[in-house]
């Protein structure tokens, strides 16, 4: 089952014998080595780590178990996938036509208002433009005059 393993229990239970293990492992008796890669000269690798190696001696490797079910659930189920694609197609579509439908009437009973709004944003984009025009003459004008009186 998915309960701890007797290595895992045996560990609980004394965790000093799991790290005199490790001490003992010929595998972390590497020589210091430095990378070529490593431009630090202080720096050496000393092979694998306390920890990985405790990981590797109580089998804590990493596991694809839970990907490759879902991956082999996912292949096995096409025609419930199917079934809920459609029904999602059909919810989205009536979502779709309710907004539609609100947008609709709230355009009828809003009409006039919109309308007037419109107006108003016309007039006032055309007051701008006028008041940036005369303003830029203005402007031009100054510069000239300062150009001048300097």
């Amino acid at each position: 089952g998915s309960g701890p393993t007797a290595l895992a229990e045996a560990v609980g239970a004394h965790p000093e014998a799991l790290l005199d293990l490790l001490d003992a492992d010929p595998g972390a008796q590497l020589v210091a080595v430095t990378r070529r890669t490593d431009c630090r000269p202080n720096k050496l690798t000393k092979g694998p780590t306390r920890c990985t190696r405790a990981a590797r001696r109580t089998g804590l490797e990493h596991s694809t178990k839970h990907r490759d079910d879902v991956i082999t659930d996912s292949r096995q189920a096409p025609l419930l996938s199917e079934a809920r694609a459609a029904y999602v197609r059909k919810m989205a579509a009536e979502r779709i036509q309710r907004a539609w439908r609100a947008y609709y009437v709230y355009c009828r009973e809003n009409a006039d208002w919109m309308t007037a709004t419109w107006m108003c944003a016309t007039m006032i984009q055309a007051k701008w433009r006028s008041y940036r025009v005369r303003r830029r003459r203005r402007d031009w004008a100054a510069t000239t005059v300062q150009r001048r009186m300097r």
